[in-house]
Protein backbone atom coordinates (compact mmCIF):
# COMPACT_ATOMS: atom_id res chain seq x y z
CA UNK A 1 0.00 0.00 0.00
CA UNK A 2 1.50 3.56 -1.23
CA UNK A 3 2.14 5.54 2.12
CA UNK A 4 0.39 8.41 0.21
CA UNK A 5 -2.94 6.36 0.39
CA UNK A 6 -5.11 7.83 2.73
CA UNK A 7 -6.66 5.93 5.32
CA UNK A 8 -9.47 6.87 7.05
CA UNK A 9 -9.20 5.79 10.67
CA UNK A 10 -12.95 6.34 11.13
CA UNK A 11 -16.03 8.18 10.21
CA UNK A 12 -15.09 11.00 11.02
CA UNK A 13 -11.54 10.91 9.25
CA UNK A 14 -13.98 10.23 6.44
CA UNK A 15 -15.52 13.34 6.44
CA UNK A 16 -12.74 15.25 6.88
CA UNK A 17 -11.40 13.51 3.93
CA UNK A 18 -14.03 13.78 1.53
CA UNK A 19 -14.46 17.68 2.51
CA UNK A 20 -11.34 18.49 2.08
CA UNK A 21 -11.34 16.68 -1.77
CA UNK A 22 -14.18 18.38 -2.41
CA UNK A 23 -13.02 22.01 -1.17
CA UNK A 24 -9.85 21.65 -3.49
CA UNK A 25 -11.97 19.92 -6.87
CA UNK A 26 -9.91 16.50 -6.41
CA UNK A 27 -11.68 13.77 -6.47
CA UNK A 28 -11.27 10.15 -5.20
CA UNK A 29 -11.64 6.37 -6.04
CA UNK A 30 -14.24 4.47 -3.92
CA UNK A 31 -13.29 0.90 -3.76
CA UNK A 32 -13.92 -2.01 -1.19
CA UNK A 33 -11.38 -5.44 -1.97
CA UNK A 34 -11.02 -4.31 -5.81
CA UNK A 35 -12.77 -7.64 -6.91
CA UNK A 36 -14.42 -5.61 -9.32
CA UNK A 37 -12.18 -3.17 -10.28
CA UNK A 38 -12.44 -3.54 -14.29
CA UNK A 39 -16.17 -2.72 -14.06
CA UNK A 40 -17.81 0.17 -15.91
CA UNK A 41 -15.82 2.86 -16.82
CA UNK A 42 -12.22 3.07 -16.33
CA UNK A 43 -11.63 5.60 -13.07
CA UNK A 44 -11.07 9.65 -13.75
CA UNK A 45 -7.73 10.41 -14.21
CA UNK A 46 -6.04 11.77 -10.96
CA UNK A 47 -8.72 9.55 -8.65
CA UNK A 48 -7.15 9.36 -5.37
CA UNK A 49 -7.89 5.51 -4.25
CA UNK A 50 -8.81 4.97 -0.33
CA UNK A 51 -8.33 2.35 1.90
CA UNK A 52 -11.29 1.71 3.58
CA UNK A 53 -10.07 -1.20 5.33
CA UNK A 54 -10.53 0.42 8.56
CA UNK A 55 -14.21 -0.44 8.18
CA UNK A 56 -14.55 -3.92 9.00
CA UNK A 57 -15.71 -6.32 10.97
CA UNK A 58 -18.94 -7.61 12.28
CA UNK A 59 -20.49 -4.72 14.59
CA UNK A 60 -23.97 -6.68 15.64
CA UNK A 61 -25.22 -10.52 14.55
CA UNK A 62 -29.14 -11.31 16.01
CA UNK A 63 -29.29 -15.22 14.65
CA UNK A 64 -32.89 -15.08 15.73
CA UNK A 65 -33.49 -12.00 14.35
CA UNK A 66 -32.02 -12.89 11.03
CA UNK A 67 -30.11 -9.49 11.21
CA UNK A 68 -26.37 -8.99 10.81
CA UNK A 69 -24.35 -5.54 10.28
CA UNK A 70 -20.72 -4.95 9.88
CA UNK A 71 -18.50 -3.24 8.27
CA UNK A 72 -18.61 -2.86 4.64
CA UNK A 73 -14.75 -3.79 4.36
CA UNK A 74 -15.62 -7.10 5.77
CA UNK A 75 -14.84 -10.05 3.53
CA UNK A 76 -17.51 -11.91 2.00
CA UNK A 77 -15.76 -15.81 3.37
CA UNK A 78 -15.72 -14.13 7.24
CA UNK A 79 -19.22 -13.44 6.95
CA UNK A 80 -20.20 -16.78 5.22
CA UNK A 81 -18.11 -18.93 7.28
CA UNK A 82 -20.09 -17.25 10.61
CA UNK A 83 -23.55 -17.28 8.70
CA UNK A 84 -22.89 -20.86 8.16
CA UNK A 85 -22.25 -21.49 11.90
CA UNK A 86 -25.80 -20.67 12.44
CA UNK A 87 -27.05 -22.55 9.26
CA UNK A 88 -27.79 -19.28 8.03
CA UNK A 89 -26.72 -17.65 4.49
CA UNK A 90 -27.56 -14.63 2.55
CA UNK A 91 -29.80 -15.42 0.25
CA UNK A 92 -28.86 -13.84 -2.48
CA UNK A 93 -25.45 -15.56 -2.65
CA UNK A 94 -22.95 -12.79 -4.12
CA UNK A 95 -20.69 -14.26 -6.47
CA UNK A 96 -17.03 -13.88 -6.62
CA UNK A 97 -15.78 -11.81 -9.26
CA UNK A 98 -11.97 -11.01 -8.60
CA UNK A 99 -10.90 -13.76 -11.62
CA UNK A 100 -12.53 -11.77 -13.95
CA UNK A 101 -10.98 -8.54 -12.73
CA UNK A 102 -7.51 -9.84 -13.19
CA UNK A 103 -7.58 -9.32 -9.60
CA UNK A 104 -6.50 -12.65 -8.26
CA UNK A 105 -5.51 -11.45 -4.51
CA UNK A 106 -8.41 -9.35 -4.15
CA UNK A 107 -10.71 -10.14 -1.24
CA UNK A 108 -14.69 -9.82 -2.42
CA UNK A 109 -16.16 -8.02 0.37
CA UNK A 110 -19.54 -7.57 1.55
CA UNK A 111 -19.84 -3.47 0.91
CA UNK A 112 -18.27 -4.46 -2.54
CA UNK A 113 -21.18 -6.79 -2.92
CA UNK A 114 -24.17 -4.25 -1.84
CA UNK A 115 -22.49 -1.17 -4.08
CA UNK A 116 -22.31 -3.31 -7.12
CA UNK A 117 -26.27 -4.84 -6.19
CA UNK A 118 -24.53 -8.63 -7.03
CA UNK A 119 -26.57 -11.46 -6.59
CA UNK A 120 -26.48 -15.32 -8.10
CA UNK A 121 -28.54 -17.61 -9.49
CA UNK A 122 -31.24 -17.12 -6.53
CA UNK A 123 -32.12 -14.15 -7.61
CA UNK A 124 -35.51 -15.84 -9.08
CA UNK A 125 -36.64 -16.78 -5.70
CA UNK A 126 -34.73 -14.57 -3.36
CA UNK A 127 -34.60 -11.35 -5.16
CA UNK A 128 -31.00 -9.01 -5.68
CA UNK A 129 -29.01 -7.65 -2.84
CA UNK A 130 -30.81 -4.39 -2.17
CA UNK A 131 -33.76 -6.93 -1.38
CA UNK A 132 -31.83 -7.45 1.78
CA UNK A 133 -29.83 -4.26 2.11
CA UNK A 134 -31.74 -3.11 5.37
CA UNK A 135 -29.94 0.08 6.35
CA UNK A 136 -26.60 1.72 6.51
CA UNK A 137 -23.97 4.87 7.58
CA UNK A 138 -22.54 6.82 4.97
CA UNK A 139 -20.57 9.42 4.33
CA UNK A 140 -22.14 11.55 0.79
CA UNK A 141 -19.69 13.41 -1.50
CA UNK A 142 -20.75 16.54 0.25
CA UNK A 143 -18.51 14.96 3.29
CA UNK A 144 -21.59 14.73 5.97
CA UNK A 145 -21.69 11.55 7.48
CA UNK A 146 -25.84 10.21 7.41
CA UNK A 147 -27.63 7.00 7.97
CA UNK A 148 -30.47 5.32 6.39
CA UNK A 149 -32.88 2.44 7.00
CA UNK A 150 -32.51 0.39 10.47
CA UNK A 151 -31.54 -3.14 11.44
CA UNK A 152 -34.58 -4.48 11.67
CA UNK A 153 -36.44 -6.62 8.85
CA UNK A 154 -39.76 -4.67 9.24
CA UNK A 155 -38.68 -1.16 8.55
CA UNK A 156 -40.53 1.77 7.54
CA UNK A 157 -37.89 4.49 8.40
CA UNK A 158 -37.79 7.56 5.78
CA UNK A 159 -36.95 7.04 2.25
CA UNK A 160 -35.79 3.32 1.47
CA UNK A 161 -32.34 4.60 0.22
CA UNK A 162 -30.65 1.24 0.64
CA UNK A 163 -32.08 0.51 -2.83
CA UNK A 164 -30.74 3.74 -4.16
CA UNK A 165 -26.98 3.06 -2.96
CA UNK A 166 -27.14 -0.85 -3.70
CA UNK A 167 -25.80 -0.68 -7.29
CA UNK A 168 -24.83 3.24 -7.14
CA UNK A 169 -20.56 1.47 -7.59
CA UNK A 170 -19.60 4.26 -4.63
CA UNK A 171 -20.62 7.33 -6.79
CA UNK A 172 -23.19 9.05 -4.45
CA UNK A 173 -21.74 7.49 -0.76
CA UNK A 174 -18.75 5.61 1.28
CA UNK A 175 -20.78 3.12 2.91
CA UNK A 176 -19.24 2.86 6.85
CA UNK A 177 -21.75 0.21 8.40
CA UNK A 178 -24.07 -1.62 6.69
CA UNK A 179 -27.44 -4.06 8.09
CA UNK A 180 -28.80 -6.93 5.55
CA UNK A 181 -31.28 -9.58 6.27
CA UNK A 182 -29.92 -13.06 6.35
CA UNK A 183 -31.96 -16.69 5.65
CA UNK A 184 -31.64 -19.95 6.78
CA UNK A 185 -30.32 -22.53 4.59
CA UNK A 186 -32.44 -24.70 2.91
CA UNK A 187 -31.97 -28.65 4.09
CA UNK A 188 -31.95 -30.11 1.16
CA UNK A 189 -30.68 -29.02 -2.71
CA UNK A 190 -31.16 -30.86 -5.70
CA UNK A 191 -30.11 -30.05 -9.48
CA UNK A 192 -32.24 -31.10 -12.57
CA UNK A 193 -30.25 -31.45 -15.97
CA UNK A 194 -32.34 -31.05 -19.27
CA UNK A 195 -29.70 -32.22 -22.00
CA UNK A 196 -29.59 -30.82 -25.85
CA UNK A 197 -32.30 -27.74 -25.81
CA UNK A 198 -31.27 -24.79 -27.77
CA UNK A 199 -31.60 -21.64 -26.59
CA UNK A 200 -35.02 -21.08 -27.03
CA UNK A 201 -36.65 -24.03 -26.31
CA UNK A 202 -34.10 -23.57 -22.92
CA UNK A 203 -35.77 -20.56 -22.24
CA UNK A 204 -39.12 -21.85 -22.66
CA UNK A 205 -38.37 -24.96 -20.14
CA UNK A 206 -36.96 -22.36 -17.86
CA UNK A 207 -39.78 -20.17 -17.75
CA UNK A 208 -42.43 -22.60 -17.35
CA UNK A 209 -40.52 -24.12 -14.32
CA UNK A 210 -40.26 -21.06 -13.07
CA UNK A 211 -43.67 -20.63 -13.18
CA UNK A 212 -44.81 -24.14 -11.58
CA UNK A 213 -45.28 -24.54 -7.94
CA UNK A 214 -41.90 -26.62 -7.59
CA UNK A 215 -39.32 -24.77 -5.71
CA UNK A 216 -37.18 -23.12 -7.96
CA UNK A 217 -34.28 -21.36 -7.30
CA UNK A 218 -32.07 -21.11 -9.79
CA UNK A 219 -32.75 -22.12 -13.93
CA UNK A 220 -29.35 -21.82 -16.08
CA UNK A 221 -28.57 -22.34 -19.59
CA UNK A 222 -25.09 -23.68 -20.31
CA UNK A 223 -22.73 -25.10 -22.54
CA UNK A 224 -20.46 -27.81 -20.96
CA UNK A 225 -17.02 -28.97 -21.80
CA UNK A 226 -18.46 -31.85 -24.53
CA UNK A 227 -20.23 -29.23 -26.36
CA UNK A 228 -23.50 -30.11 -25.08
CA UNK A 229 -25.94 -27.57 -24.13
CA UNK A 230 -26.90 -28.09 -20.67
CA UNK A 231 -30.53 -26.40 -19.10
CA UNK A 232 -30.04 -26.47 -15.64
CA UNK A 233 -32.86 -26.45 -12.90
CA UNK A 234 -32.16 -26.08 -9.23
CA UNK A 235 -34.94 -27.37 -6.59
CA UNK A 236 -34.31 -26.53 -2.89
CA UNK A 237 -36.68 -27.16 -0.06
CA UNK A 238 -37.45 -29.98 2.18
CA UNK A 239 -37.31 -32.89 0.54
CA UNK A 240 -33.87 -35.52 0.73
CA UNK A 241 -31.72 -34.59 -2.41
CA UNK A 242 -27.74 -34.14 -3.05
CA UNK A 243 -26.10 -30.51 -2.29
CA UNK A 244 -23.84 -29.63 -5.39
CA UNK A 245 -21.80 -26.88 -5.75
CA UNK A 246 -21.96 -26.26 -9.24
CA UNK A 247 -24.33 -22.67 -8.51
CA UNK A 248 -21.10 -20.58 -7.19
CA UNK A 249 -19.35 -21.51 -10.70
CA UNK A 250 -22.38 -20.61 -12.53
CA UNK A 251 -22.64 -16.96 -10.81
CA UNK A 252 -19.14 -17.10 -11.05
CA UNK A 253 -19.21 -17.20 -14.94
CA UNK A 254 -16.71 -19.91 -14.20
CA UNK A 255 -18.19 -22.52 -17.05
CA UNK A 256 -16.81 -19.69 -19.69
CA UNK A 257 -13.46 -21.14 -18.72
CA UNK A 258 -9.96 -19.01 -19.24
CA UNK A 259 -11.38 -15.64 -20.61
CA UNK A 260 -8.74 -14.44 -23.77
CA UNK A 261 -11.62 -11.89 -24.28
CA UNK A 262 -13.36 -9.30 -22.76
CA UNK A 263 -16.74 -10.32 -20.82
CA UNK A 264 -19.87 -8.59 -20.97
CA UNK A 265 -23.03 -8.82 -18.96
CA UNK A 266 -26.56 -8.26 -20.48
CA UNK A 267 -29.72 -7.48 -18.66
CA UNK A 268 -32.36 -8.54 -20.66
CA UNK A 269 -35.61 -9.78 -20.93
CA UNK A 270 -35.48 -13.00 -20.55
CA UNK A 271 -37.91 -13.99 -23.81
CA UNK A 272 -35.30 -11.86 -25.91
CA UNK A 273 -32.37 -13.89 -24.66
CA UNK A 274 -32.53 -16.41 -27.61
CA UNK A 275 -32.20 -14.09 -30.45
CA UNK A 276 -29.20 -12.38 -28.63
CA UNK A 277 -27.08 -15.50 -28.63
CA UNK A 278 -28.03 -16.31 -32.01
CA UNK A 279 -25.45 -17.03 -34.16
CA UNK A 280 -22.72 -16.53 -31.08
CA UNK A 281 -20.35 -19.66 -30.46
CA UNK A 282 -21.42 -21.71 -28.19
CA UNK A 283 -18.65 -21.84 -25.83
CA UNK A 284 -18.48 -17.71 -25.45
CA UNK A 285 -22.11 -17.25 -23.37
CA UNK A 286 -24.17 -18.40 -20.61
CA UNK A 287 -27.63 -17.68 -19.37
CA UNK A 288 -28.69 -17.04 -15.70
CA UNK A 289 -31.70 -16.11 -14.04
CA UNK A 290 -33.76 -18.16 -16.26
CA UNK A 291 -32.69 -16.19 -19.53
CA UNK A 292 -32.49 -12.59 -18.01
CA UNK A 293 -29.02 -12.37 -17.59
CA UNK A 294 -26.79 -13.52 -20.41
CA UNK A 295 -22.67 -13.39 -19.81
CA UNK A 296 -20.98 -13.29 -23.49
CA UNK A 297 -17.20 -13.59 -24.53
CA UNK A 298 -16.72 -11.50 -27.28
CA UNK A 299 -14.07 -8.99 -28.76
CA UNK A 300 -17.13 -6.02 -29.19
CA UNK A 301 -19.78 -5.36 -26.81
CA UNK A 302 -22.67 -6.62 -27.80
CA UNK A 303 -25.55 -5.05 -29.55
CA UNK A 304 -29.28 -5.11 -28.58
CA UNK A 305 -30.79 -3.83 -31.52
CA UNK A 306 -33.70 -1.92 -30.02
CA UNK A 307 -34.14 -4.48 -27.55
CA UNK A 308 -34.79 -3.15 -23.79
CA UNK A 309 -31.40 -4.20 -21.71
CA UNK A 310 -28.19 -2.98 -20.83
CA UNK A 311 -24.75 -4.07 -21.46
CA UNK A 312 -21.87 -3.41 -19.26
CA UNK A 313 -18.28 -4.32 -19.53
CA UNK A 314 -17.17 -6.97 -16.73
CA UNK A 315 -13.54 -8.11 -17.02
CA UNK A 316 -11.96 -10.80 -18.97
CA UNK A 317 -9.14 -9.38 -21.23
CA UNK A 318 -9.40 -5.41 -21.34
CA UNK A 319 -11.62 -4.07 -23.82
CA UNK A 320 -10.91 -1.78 -26.34
CA UNK A 321 -13.86 0.19 -25.99
CA UNK A 322 -16.53 -0.09 -23.23
CA UNK A 323 -19.90 1.65 -23.33
CA UNK A 324 -20.75 3.52 -20.20
CA UNK A 325 -24.15 3.42 -18.75
CA UNK A 326 -25.26 6.74 -19.77
CA UNK A 327 -24.89 4.97 -23.14
CA UNK A 328 -27.60 2.29 -22.24
CA UNK A 329 -30.07 4.58 -20.04
CA UNK A 330 -32.72 6.68 -21.30
CA UNK A 331 -33.34 10.22 -21.34
CA UNK A 332 -35.49 9.78 -18.28
CA UNK A 333 -33.51 7.38 -16.70
CA UNK A 334 -30.18 9.18 -17.13
CA UNK A 335 -31.71 12.59 -15.55
CA UNK A 336 -32.91 11.11 -12.81
CA UNK A 337 -29.87 9.37 -12.35
CA UNK A 338 -27.20 12.89 -12.50
CA UNK A 339 -29.97 14.44 -10.04
CA UNK A 340 -29.08 11.68 -7.40
CA UNK A 341 -25.20 12.50 -8.36
CA UNK A 342 -25.68 15.91 -8.03
CA UNK A 343 -27.94 15.38 -5.07
CA UNK A 344 -25.52 13.18 -2.32
CA UNK A 345 -21.94 14.26 -4.76
CA UNK A 346 -22.45 18.07 -6.27
CA UNK A 347 -18.77 18.46 -6.88
CA UNK A 348 -18.60 14.87 -8.19
CA UNK A 349 -15.87 13.51 -6.06
CA UNK A 350 -16.82 9.55 -5.41
CA UNK A 351 -15.72 7.52 -8.55
CA UNK A 352 -16.54 10.27 -10.95
CA UNK A 353 -17.04 9.07 -14.46
CA UNK A 354 -17.67 5.40 -13.34
CA UNK A 355 -21.40 4.87 -14.20
CA UNK A 356 -22.46 8.24 -15.44
CA UNK A 357 -20.37 11.09 -17.63
CA UNK A 358 -19.02 14.24 -15.25
CA UNK A 359 -21.13 16.35 -13.87
CA UNK A 360 -21.32 19.30 -15.70
CA UNK A 361 -19.76 17.36 -19.22
CA UNK A 362 -21.35 17.46 -22.47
Amino acid sequence: MSPATPRPRDEADLVELVAQTAARNGHLLIEGGGSRSRVGAAPAEGAERVDLSAFAGVIDYEPTELVLTAGPATPLDEIDALLAKNNQMLAFEPPRHAHLCGQADAVPTLGGALASNAAGSRRLSAGAARDHFLGFRAVSGRGEAFKAGGKVVKNVTGFDLSKIMAGSWGTLAVLTEVSIKVLPRPPFTATLVLSGLDPERACAAMARACASPAPITGAAHLHIHDGQPATLLRLEGFEPSVRLGLWREIGEVTPLGSLTTPLWRVSIPAAEAPALVAGLAPESWLMDWAGGLVWIAAEEPPHLAGRDGHVQYWGGAPAASTPTAADKLSPATLRISQGLKAAFDPADVLNRGRLLPPLGAG
